[in-house]
């Protein structure tokens, strides 16, 4: 048994990072942090994404999939909880993962973390070699020093929570050229795959401020997580959009 710590820099996904390891074999994620954004799916619902100031209070789960996690939720009247399985979650600064992993051969138990000395970056050494290393992906770099400790406690089963697809890349920012002539602004109208019909009531770029129409709550959204497809005119003044999760 040995556990690695993960360091996860703003801006990558939290979720993908743990399935980088699931090819090493059997193992067991757990991170918590502040979050930009997340998307997560509840029993019997559909995924959601929530963005705005959300704090991953845990997360743990096969690295394979699914993971569970539990996310503080903060408005500006209110702060509440949703957990769900987590099907991808952007850490908004540096963040630190616990990768738990069963590998054949290793008699004792090994934390492998970040280290600040030259050692921290000197090969493996020689019992490891008889173990494939995977490449890390360049959105997790993360250093290794093998120092001893205590074996994890056990496996937690995760009940009612199917196994999640896999999370596809995302595109290259210079793909998403292609929608950003397609920018609703204040006064357009929006089919949002989650809310519903929705007024603009402002834009900023980069955020898209929401009026629902079912009970005229307001919403803030991140406008680069999404889809923009503009949509014949309707009987209301200004444009229309349809808007979905950009895969």
């Amino acid at each position: 048994m040995s556990v690695r710590i993960v360091t996860i820099p703003e801006g990558a996904d939290i979720v993908a990072a743990a399935k980088d390891y699931a090819a090493q074999g059997r193992g067991w994620a757990r991170a918590a942090g502040p979050l930009s954004a997340v998307e997560l799916r509840r029993a019997g619902h559909e995924a959601q994404t929530l963005d705005g100031d959300l704090l991953l209070v845990s997360l743990e789960g096969p690295c394979e999939g699914p993971l569970v996690g539990l996310v503080s939720v903060r408005d500006p009247l209110s702060t509440h909880l949703v957990a769900g399985e987590v099907l991808a979650a952007l850490a908004s600064s540096t963040t630190s993962m616990c990768i738990m992993h069963e590998s054949r051969g290793d008699q004792s138990g090994a934390v492998r973390s970040e280290a600040s000395s030259a050692a921290a970056i000197a090969p493996a050494a020689p019992s490891l070699e008889s173990q494939p290393s995977l490449p890390l992906p360049s959105h997790v770099p993360a250093r290794e020093v093998d120092v001893p400790r205590e074996p994890p406690p056990a496996r937690i089963s995760s009940p009612n929570v199917t196994l999640a697809q896999a999370i596809p890349a995302r595109p290259a920012k210079a793909a998403a050229a292609e929608d950003e002539s397609l920018a609703p602004e204040a006064g357009d109208w929006v089919e949002h795959f989650a809310f519903g019909t929705c007024e603009v009531i402002k834009s900023d770029g980069d955020r898209l401020h929401l009026r629902l129409g079912k009970d005229g709550k307001i919403k803030e959204i991140a406008a680069e997580m999404l889809k923009v497809t503009e949509l014949p005119a309707g009987d209301r003044p200004g444009r229309r959009f349809k808007l979905e999760r950009r895969l």
